[in-house]
């Protein structure tokens, strides 16, 4: 079974459903179901730490990029990779240098 930490729960258990699914375990399956539900939502769907509002005022020209770039912010804020807005700033302008 995956190990999971409380930093990252949603990113930990989609990962878990994802192996969960490959075994065909139906009590791991249902474990990891219960937890989904006692999670909070905001732990689950967390509001975003940037917007594309945040891009232009970085710089960054809008266009259909912004959706690449807030969703890779959203997985590794989900993940439990970046924090915090700075964070997710950093992550972008390592990604995609102006």
């Amino acid at each position: 079974m995956v190990e999971c930490s409380s930093a990252a729960p949603a990113g930990c258990f989609v990962s878990a459903l994802a192996q969960i699914t490959a075994a065909a375990n139906l009590e791991n399956y249902e474990l990891v179901q219960r937890k989904l539900e006692e999670l909070p939502d905001e732990q689950l769907k967390p509001p975003p730490l940037i917007t594309g509002a945040d891009l232009i005022a970085e710089g960054y020209d809008p266009g259909p990029r912004f959706a690449e770039m807030l969703a890779a912010v959203e997985d590794a804020q989900l993940e439990g990779r970046v924090r915090s807005r700075e964070e997710a700033l950093k992550m972008v302008r390592e990604m995609w240098p102006r």
